[in-house]
């Protein structure tokens, strides 16, 4: 049996994923999903982008972390996967583990809303990887270090098999960056087929801090609403990791 409070923080986290989700939320292609790579490190993607051979196929994995086997499970789907990460250990990780894909890129940079550096903040644990532009941790400032960001906008342009793609998917674990980015994407020249973002500025807030959750429900909703003007359409949630497939894409 889990204890109280982990029981607790369970229920209000689903309590709040269901809020925000609440009138946005479509069920009717689930059974068109299929979730790729590890028990910790998997995501959902449409069958259809599996199997169907597109000319070019390319993938956008911000946020590498040590678990690459979504990565590698896309390469072997027959995507060209760009992996972006500020740590260098995480570079050499992915680079070490999928060095046999000639269809993979990495590039040592954090995604942003601009390209340029960034301040990070340490994980609380030191051996997790979890840097943070927004501190989701409120670990001290001492720890601080600077990283290279990019902007899609400039990612597209070193990468111009973004541009020339017949399908191409975004997914963003940027711990707690993705508010500014989402916002970025609503005014971005290019469309993705299917988005995946785990939405950390909901998920990593302190227990009691009622007002600050429900101001973040409201972000998160009206995000949501953004997308949908703009041809997004949520049709899957995995705790706090958000799926969305363009309207005028038929999976």
């Amino acid at each position: 049996m889990l204890p109280i409070k982990q029981l607790l923080v369970e229920i209000q986290n689903w309590i709040t994923v269901q809020i925000t989700i609440f009138g946005f939320y479509s069920k009717s292609s689930q059974d068109e999903l299929l979730r790729l790579g590890s028990d910790y490190g998997g995501w959902w993607l449409p069958k259809a982008a599996v199997s169907n051979n597109h000319s070019l196929k390319v993938a956008i994995s911000a946020g590498l972390g040590f678990d690459v086997s979504f990565d590698k499970a896309l390469l072997q789907s027959g995507f060209e996967v760009i992996g972006l990460d500020p740590l260098e250990e995480c570079i050499d990780h992915a680079n070490s583990s999928l060095q046999g894909f000639d269809g993979f890129s990495s590039l040592r940079k954090g995604l942003w809303k601009t390209t340029g550096v960034q301040n990070f903040f340490p994980p609380k644990i030191s051996t997790h990887d979890s840097w943070s532009i927004k501190n989701i941790q409120n670990s001290s400032a001492s720890g601080v270090k600077s990283f290279e960001v990019i902007s899609l906008e400039d990612l597209f342009g070193i990468y111009p098999k973004l541009k020339e793609s017949d399908y191409r998917i975004l997914k963003m674990d940027i711990e707690g960056s993705e508010l500014e980015v989402m916002q970025s994407l609503l005014t971005f020249n290019y469309k993705f087929d299917f988005i995946g973002i785990e939405i950390d500025f909901l998920s990593l807030i302190p227990f009691l801090q009622i007002r600050n959750r429900v101001e973040m429900i409201r972000n998160a909703r009206s995000l949501l609403k953004d997308f949908n003007s703009i041809g997004y359409r949520l049709v899957k949630t995995e705790n706090f990791n958000f799926f969305w497939i363009q309207t005028n894409y038929n999976i």
